[in-house]
């Protein structure tokens, strides 16, 4: 753990190949979620594929916010990922980072963007990367069943009330937009068959769901309310009217076909947020993908040796400074219990 503000740790891992490229990766994950899902288990792990690769991998784990933290809305997120960018520009001397958003974190690099191309500070990015993240509520997808106006409010005011959205109320939407594999397939193995689950990494950490603030959960459901993103000037970040639209960076987004939450097309099909030049769409097997391109790509070509200091090893799940999630510091990337099928 390399630095640490009121929101997020940010975690430098150790290079794992001779040289590195001088542009470091910066991966913001769910806010909802914890950010091992990249680093599940040394056989399974996108942080591992990174290092060896030459990429210099920075992680941010965001902290498990409790009531405290009601206030904590999207332009919270966005100033936090900002200051952990330019962490990252400091530690490896690089001028621009390149950015992979996942999810909601997808949402959050995107109004980041959106923001410094307001300020005219967008150079210090030099590529986004969007996975699973639906940045137009226009287009339909399931989520959009729970999206009528007197849903969204009625879900607004309970987590105000409460002054955090708990991770098990969000699980439980999620699950009945596909009860057939996420419902009834366990009543049925579990509980009339008396079957023991199998052990799977990513069924865990699916499990080891957080906690959303009030405000930034009402962000969300304005977002599908509204559609902020898909007109300019229909969202404001930290005091800046934003408009992707002018918003030029290299982007690639990865989608899956078979996603109940965010629809792999519906995920690429977004071309009223941006400028894009050009757009082109490649399905391949279970995973549909799309690229973006705005500008011609810098080579990538400038190798350094990163700083091994206060950096961690690919394939554990857990920084070594923090303790268990919902502890005395509830940070969410705290966990420090395995996946099932992560080696000790």
């Amino acid at each position: 753990m390399v630095f640490r503000n009121e929101l997020l740790e940010l975690i430098q891992y150790k290079p794992m190949s001779e040289k590195q490229y001088a542009r470091p990766l910066l991966i913001v994950p769910p806010q909802i979620n914890k950010f091992y899902i990249f680093d599940l288990s040394p056989a399974n792990s996108f942080v591992q594929f990174a290092l060896k690769n030459g990429l210099q991998a920075f992680m941010i784990s965001w902290r498990n916010p409790d009531v405290r933290h009601r206030e904590w809305g999207l332009s919270s997120y966005v100033e936090a990922v900002e200051e952990a960018m330019n962490v990252c520009r400091a530690i490896t001397g690089s001028r621009d980072v390149n950015l992979m958003g996942a999810c909601a974190g997808g949402l959050t690099i995107a109004a980041l963007q959106g923001h410094l191309q307001a300020k005219r500070q967008l150079r210090r990015i030099s590529s986004a990367t969007y996975l699973v993240s639906l940045l137009d509520s226009q287009l339909d997808s399931p989520a959009t069943l729970f999206a009528d106006e007197q849903t969204l409010e009625a879900a607004k005011r309970r987590s105000y009330q409460r002054g955090v959205l708990d991770g098990r109320d969000m699980a439980k939407v999620f699950a009945w937009m596909r009860p057939n594999d996420l419902i009834w397939n366990y009543w049925v193995n579990n509980y009339l068959l008396g079957k023991e689950p199998p052990a799977f990494d990513i069924l865990y950490w699916n499990n080891d769901n957080t906690r959303l603030p009030a405000a930034f959960h009402g962000d969300l459901l304005d977002f599908f309310k509204h559609n902020p993103m898909g007109h300019p000037g229909g969202l404001e970040v930290c005091g800046t009217p934003i408009d992707l639209q002018k918003v030029t960076v290299d982007s690639f987004s990865v989608a899956g076909i078979n996603d109940h939450i965010t629809p792999g097309m519906r995920c690429i099909a977004r071309p009223c947020c941006w400028a894009a030049k050009n757009a082109s769409c490649c399905p391949t097997a279970d995973t549909c993908r799309a690229s973006s391109t705005h500008r011609a790509t810098p080579r990538p070509t400038t190798s350094k040796t990163a700083s091994s200091a206060a950096t961690r090893e690919p394939g554990t799940t857990t920084p070594s400074t923090s303790t268990a999630a919902g502890g005395r510091n509830g940070w969410s990337g705290s966990r420090s219990v395995p996946a099932p099928s992560a080696k000790p």
